[in-house]
């Protein structure tokens, strides 16, 4: 699933959308990447700049990504579901999963203000 999208504030979230225990990441002004338990946030390109693409993936076997891996883990997906959100809490993207832990990496096309974001998800 994929998505071209301004993203307000120029940042998404990942997450399992169904979970009330949801916790959002401490921002860390100088990392492109936050995340804890349950969530990953995630900085982008801003809107003033253009729109972004995102998307969610749970088979990368067959991709050619051209991209950086910024973080590699696994997030609680009590309710077996992970969306891609942005900080108006709109979900954008939604993948259903096999398990209450979710293996998640996210890839880049940049790692300041990126314009291309790839989660996998397993």
């Amino acid at each position: 699933m994929k998505i071209d999208i301004y993203i307000p504030n120029a940042i998404i979230f990942v997450y399992d959308y169904d979970n009330s225990q949801v916790e959002i990441p401490a921002y860390i002004e100088t990392e492109l990447v936050s995340y804890n338990d349950t969530c990953i946030s995630i900085a982008t390109l801003p809107d003033v700049e253009g729109k972004a693409t995102i998307e969610l993936s749970k088979n990368m076997a067959n991709k050619d990504i051209k991209a950086i891996m910024v973080f590699k883990g696994t997030i609680e997906t009590p309710n077996k579901n992970v969306v891609v959100s942005t900080s108006e809490e709109e979900g954008v993207l939604k993948a259903l999963v096999n398990d209450i832990q979710t293996n998640v990496s996210v890839w880049v096309d940049d790692t300041e203000f990126p314009r291309k974001i790839f989660i996998h998800c397993e």
